[in-house]
């Protein structure tokens, strides 16, 4: 199918249409998995994996020092100047090895009072320790994200967001049919 042309030259249209072409196969996708889940874990465990999303979302702030639009901003403004990236990527380096650091950390000492916390439970436990190793990864996946969106590759962030989804859809399913529940939140921490 061919792009209409007012649309090939706006940019803002461009990206609106592009994003909407993700976030309809994302909506298919996550139709079917949210179904299979509420039947497979019920409610109590789509509760427990709201609460594990929700949990991954403040993971995702801390552990890159809420910088992500600054890098997007700075990126974008400083694409063409290396020594301005240079202290860019230096400072950000820093606030990221900083902000996974104390995340991890504070992860690991209280992995039983959040886990109580959020599942009720200390069953968990190693959920909140695995969240913890895998903080640096979460951090540095949005400053990359933030590195691709600065230079406005939109389409190769597309691709990125898009087949990440894929590959965290696939890893649910797989987990949750040989695990159940426990399968299903592993597979959400890790992707």
């Amino acid at each position: 199918m061919k792009i209409p042309k007012f649309i090939r030259e706006n940019l803002l249209l461009k990206m609106t249409s592009l994003n909407a072409g993700v976030i309809g196969v994302r909506l298919v996708i996550s139709l079917f998995i949210q179904r299979l889940l509420a039947e497979l874990v019920g409610e109590a465990g789509i509760a427990k994996i709201g609460q594990l999303r929700n949990m991954q979302q403040l993971l995702t702030s801390f552990s890159s020092v809420g910088i992500f639009n600054g890098i997007v901003k700075y990126i974008a403004e400083y694409k063409k100047d290396q020594a301005q990236l240079q202290k860019l990527f230096s400072t950000s380096l820093v606030f990221w090895v900083f902000g996974s650091l104390i995340t991890g950390t504070a992860l690991l000492i209280f992995a039983e009072p959040i886990s109580e916390r959020l599942f009720g439970s200390l069953e968990f436990v190693y959920l909140i320790q695995l969240l913890a190793i895998i903080v640096p990864f979460i951090g540095i996946q949005r400053i990359f994200n933030g590195v691709v969106n600065g230079l406005s590759m939109y389409k190769k962030f597309a691709k990125i967001d898009l087949l990440g989804y894929l590959i965290s859809a696939v890893l649910t399913v797989i987990f949750l049919l040989q695990y159940n529940i426990d399968g299903a939140l592993v597979a959400i921490a890790i992707t």
